[in-house]
């Protein structure tokens, strides 16, 4: 998104590092056939390239950080910019937990398992209906088992698990909460990149209380999302019956608590 980053901001800000989006949207056409994802996994490559790519440029700011030591090691003896890359939604590995091990030797550290379309593997929240974002209907009903498969490969490499765009069930089937389905879940906690309380605003991206309890249950992150969409539901007519301005001590302690870490 142009203008939205640059490098005399990030260093204004004392920014320390943020994850790169190798972004590409999902596929218009229906189904999950190989041949639909292949030119989605070559734009992904393209990102990842440009990424790089960027970071050779750029050595001096970039470092992209394959490990937690490597990051610690980089940010506070040599001043860079962490930079870990990840993936918004499965469609991006084509079907193919070989393209996933490949994203994560090429520095991809999280992977969102949906973006706003089902895949193969999960259920996402919304969908594209006539260009329009709308709430879904169940497709696996959450996790698929070949979903199983791959959030326990995800773990083994040690890929985050971003359940941001994900629906309710899940985002209750990677953590833990549906027991009476057989699968205990993600052995390593997984994250939230960019969501936040849907208590605060009913938006079906954002997180229910019970799965907030789960979050805190699996020691997992919620990274707050403050677009608009999901603060203040502005946006598609909705409302939370909050006033425009709140005492400043409602914050997302009041919806869970058991607060940690604030970032």
């Amino acid at each position: 998104m142009y203008g939205h980053f640059d490098l005399p901001r990030a260093k204004a800000g004392k920014m320390g590092g943020a994850f790169w989006s190798a972004f590409v949207p999902c596929p218009t056409e229906e189904g999950f056939a190989n041949e639909i994802y292949a030119p989605y996994v070559r734009a992904t490559l393209e990102q990842i390239d440009l990424f790089q790519r960027l970071a050779e440029q750029y050595p001096k700011y970039f470092t992209l950080a394959r490990s937690a030591k490597e990051a610690e090691h980089n940010f506070y003896k040599e001043g860079k910019l962490i930079s870990p890359l990840a993936i918004e939604g499965l469609h991006q590995i084509g079907n193919s937990l070989s393209t996933l091990r490949l994203y994560h030797q090429l520095g991809v550290r999280y992977a969102t398992l949906t973006w706003n379309c089902h895949n193969l593997y999960a259920d996402a929240a919304v969908v594209s209906v006539n260009g329009e974002s709308v709430a879904s209907k169940p497709y696996h009903g959450g996790v698929s088992k070949a979903g199983h498969d791959l959030i326990l490969e995800m773990n083994r490499l040690g890929m985050i698990v971003d359940l941001s765009h994900v629906s309710v069930d899940t985002m209750r089937d990677v953590l833990g909460g549906s027991p009476e389905k057989g699968w205990n879940g993600s052995l390593a906690p997984p994250i939230f990149s960019h969501s936040s309380a849907k208590a605060l605003c009913p938006h079906p991206r954002n997180v229910p209380d019970d799965i907030l309890q789960l979050v805190k249950k699996r020691n997992g992150v919620v990274m707050v999302n403050f677009s608009p969409d999901f603060v203040s539901c502005r946006a598609g007519n909705a409302s939370t019956g909050l006033p425009d301005f709140v005492e400043e001590t409602n914050t997302i302690e009041h919806v869970v608590e058991h607060i940690m870490h604030i970032g």
